[in-house]
């Protein structure tokens, strides 16, 4: 077994540690998807939307949860609280790859709790609300490659804003700002479909929309299969750049090591 799996396994069975923990998890999952569909429902009411019918919305909330759950990442906070205690300086001397190791735990902790929270609160849910699955199979496996390919992009600019922490010193800023940047312009809340012109025109010209709304859109059959696979192509571009952009940034990190303690 790599180092890689065997990161990835012991985050997953540290989670598993906690079993109360993800009883209340379920339950908050539970909580946060009833109350986005009843939004939803609220505002479709008596209203015609061309975009998306009710049920595709509910659809999109259902995986949007799961995809928020798969992209969750702490590389950032776990960079910023090496550089203050000083212990970075054990990572360099490791004989492991820095970044590998942070995306492995992140993987670990998050299919704990796709497989344990996620589905469950979802299949839960659907129960009551439905679940369309408007695509075919081909349609499906674009839709896992993409949300593959969203969970690395989401990984590498956490990861890459996470590493600026090597200059300021501090990692107070970074889940705000990265809450606020996703929130803002990923579409998990609310889908590119009801943004004013002006912000959806910047959305497309930032990755963000790669990590849930693309995803999402193919998954609702709202591309033809050749739109799907120029979807996935521009994925692709976008990792491209932020590997070679973290390349960048972590070349000049290791010459800036200021830390407080160790």
């Amino acid at each position: 077994m790599s180092l890689f799996s065997k990161f990835l396994v012991l985050a997953f069975k540290e989670k598993y540690a906690y079993k109360f923990d993800f009883y209340i998890s379920i339950l908050a999952s539970l909580l946060v998807i009833v109350v986005q569909i009843n939004v939803w429902e609220a505002l479709y009411k008596g209203s015609t939307v061309d975009s998306a019918s009710l049920q595709q919305m509910i659809t999109y909330v259902m995986i949007s949860s799961i995809i928020f759950t798969l992209t969750k990442s702490e590389a950032g906070n776990k960079i910023g609280r090496k550089i203050e205690d000083g212990s970075i300086i054990s990572d360099f001397t490791r004989p492991v790859n820095f970044k590998n190791y942070l995306f492995a735990e992140d993987l670990g902790n998050n299919f704990f709790q796709v497989i344990f929270i996620s589905f469950p609160a979802v299949f839960i849910v659907s129960l009551f609300c439905g679940f369309s699955w408007p695509g075919s199979f081909l349609n499906s496996i674009i839709f896992v490659i993409s949300v593959v390919l969203g969970v690395l992009i989401s990984f590498y600019i956490k990861y890459n804003i996470g590493l600026f922490a090597f200059w300021l010193e501090t990692s107070w800023y970074i889940p705000f700002f990265v809450f606020a940047v996703f929130e803002l312009f990923s579409g998990s809340t609310i889908p590119l479909w009801f943004f004013p012109e002006w912000l959806k025109n910047i959305c497309y010209l930032l990755p963000f929309r790669m990590i849930f709304f693309e995803p999402i859109s193919i998954f609702l059959n709202k591309y033809s299969y050749d739109d799907s696979i120029s979807i996935l192509g521009i994925q692709l571009l976008w990792l491209m750049v932020l590997v070679v952009l973290e390349k960048l940034i972590w070349s000049g990190a290791q010459k800036k090591i200021v830390v407080h303690g160790g």
